[in-house]
C-alpha cells in the first residue's frame, strides 16, 4: 500500500523531523498520528509537565506533516486530574479544532448513593471470604435493584463480570473499592485538582530535611529560592537568585 508505521515515545527524539525515504527516493512525512494516553499520573499533577505536553501535542506532533500538508490525530486518553493536559484538549471551548468526546461508565450515577451502603457492606464482607463469595451481595442487589439503580444508566450494558448481575452493579463495585479512581478512570471526571508548582525557600527545605532553622547571622538574601534534588549516588543543590 506504500504506507509506513513508526512508533516513538511522546518525549522521544523521533517526533521532530520525522521523515521516511522510500526506495524510489520519495520522502514521506506522517499524515496520521495516534498519541495513546499521552500523560502519566506524575505529569498530570505537574503544571509545567501539563504545559510542556500540551505544547508538544499542539506544536511538534501536529506539525509533523510539514507546513503545506494537513494531518489527522486520534488520541485515546484518560483524564487523571481536573484541569490536566487531557482535560484541556478535550474541552471544545478551549480547543474547538479538536473533536473531544468523553464517555462515562455510568451516565448518570444512581440517584440515591446512601441506599448502596448496606450493599457495599455485604460486597466488602464477601470479598474477604476465602474463597470470595458475593452471593449475599448479589441477592441484596436483586431484591433492591429498583431502588439502587434509580436514574442510573450504564453506557455499556454488557460490561460486567461473571460474579456480577449487571453493568450498573459492576460499576458501583468499582466505586466501592476506590471512589477517587472510579471517577478518574471510569467516569472521566477526576475529583482531584491539578497541583500548582510550589517553590520552597532554603529555610523551609532545611527545616523539612533536618528540622533545623537557618542560624541567626547567616548571610542569605530574603529573595533566595532553593531547588533541591537527588539522583542515585549524587545529591545536588542549586541556589537561585
Amino acid at each position: 500500500s506504500g504506507s509506513r508505521i513508526k512508533s516513538s515515545g511522546i518525549t522521544g527524539e523521533g517526533i521532530r523531523g520525522a521523515v521516511e525515504t522510500t526506495v524510489e527516493g520519495d520522502e514521506l512525512r506522517p499524515d496520521l498520528v495516534l498519541p495513546d494516553d499521552p500523560q502519566t499520573d506524575v505529569s498530570a499533577g505537574s503544571a509545567k509537565q501539563n504545559q510542556d505536553r500540551y505544547e508538544l501535542v499542539t506544536g511538534a506532533i501536529l506539525g509533523m506533516a510539514g507546513p503545506d500538508k494537513t494531518i489527522s490525530m486520534v488520541m485515546p486518553c484518560t483524564k487523571i486530574k481536573a484541569g490536566d493536559m487531557v482535560s484541556v484538549i478535550l474541552d471544545r471551548k478551549r480547543n474547538p479544532l479538536f473533536r473531544g468526546s468523553c464517555r462515562a461508565m455510568l451516565e448518570p450515577m444512581p440517584e440515591n448513593l446512601e441506599a448502596w451502603e448496606p450493599y457495599f457492606e455485604k460486597y466488602q464482607y464477601g470479598a474477604q471470604l476465602e474463597p470470595p463469595s458475593y452471593a449475599d451481595a448479589n441477592n441484596y442487589y436483586l431484591e433492591n435493584r429498583k431502588e439502587l439503580d434509580q436514574d442510573a444508566v450504564a453506557t455499556w450494558p454488557d460490561r460486567f463480570r461473571e460474579h456480577e448481575v449487571s453493568a450498573i452493579q459492576s460499576a458501583m463495585n468499582l466505586y466501592c473499592l476506590d471512589p477517587k479512581a472510579f471517577f478518574a478512570e471510569y467516569q472521566n471526571n477526576p475529583q482531584d485538582q491539578m497541583g500548582d508548582l510550589i517553590f520552597l525557600t532554603s529555610d523551609e527545605i532545611t527545616k523539612k530535611q533536618s528540622n533545623l532553622r537557618t542560624p541567626r547571622g547567616s548571610q542569605r538574601g530574603s529573595e533566595d529560592n532553593v531547588i533541591r534534588g537527588r539522583t542515585t549516588g549524587i545529591a545536588f543543590l542549586w541556589r537561585c537568585r
